[in-house]
């Protein structure tokens, strides 16, 4: 399978292959929110970039009246027709997964579903891609990690701007990161005023 890895136009080429799979096995249609870098690059938000998978966040369903996120619960009928794409096009088994499902778990930036940007491939599949916003937040949160410097990176490609990254500060606060860790990130970010007003 050699260095497998994945560009907005071939991510784009898979989802509607894997569109028109779940068409040809009838079944439901499915609305998944992705985050992670493929958010970023089929966004063009971040350039020359590629990431090694498409990161899901879990299934969009309605209930009761109202559009939420839930857990994701990978059906057969989604695995077979991963499967299918896999095998067509020599890619690992599980090249769009759920590993952020856990983010669900921890807490998520309000009005995450209503700001994603959605992009449909066929009558079946509908793919939400967080918004700028949401990834800045999320990004955020993830480079406080000191072993995940690619998210750092990413912000500082991005630009980000000072009223995104006080949304994202006030996110990185609301889960329990500490204020201290919070400034230091804005000040290699560029926004050291930012962080002294938070002090």
């Amino acid at each position: 399978m050699g260095d497998f890895t994945l560009n907005k136009e071939r991510a784009e080429l898979l989802l509607g292959q894997l569109g028109e799979a779940l068409e040809d096995i009838d079944a439901d249609p499915m609305d998944i929110l992705v985050c992670g870098s493929m958010a970023l690059i089929m966004q063009d938000l971040v350039m020359d970039r590629a990431t090694t998978d498409i990161d899901g966040m879990g299934f969009i369903i309605e209930k009761e009246g109202c559009v939420i996120l839930e857990s994701p619960t990978v059906q057969k009928v989604f695995r077979e027709a991963r499967a299918r794409i896999a095998a067509a096009n020599n890619l690992p088994k599980r090249w769009i997964n759920f590993q952020s499902r856990t983010l669900i778990d921890n807490g998520l930036p309000a009005g995450i579903i209503e700001r994603a940007i959605i992009r449909e491939h066929g009558i079946k599949l509908r793919i939400r891609l967080c918004s700028r916003l949401d990834m800045v937040a999320l990004k955020m949160y993830a480079s406080l990690d000191p072993e995940r410097d690619v998210d750092l990176g990413d912000l500082k490609s991005m630009g980000v701007s000072r009223a995104e990254a006080e949304f994202g500060a006030g996110y990185c606060l609301e889960m329990g990161q500490a204020k201290e860790k919070v400034m230091e990130l804005l000040e290699v970010m560029g926004h050291g005023e930012l962080a002294r007003e938070l002090a």
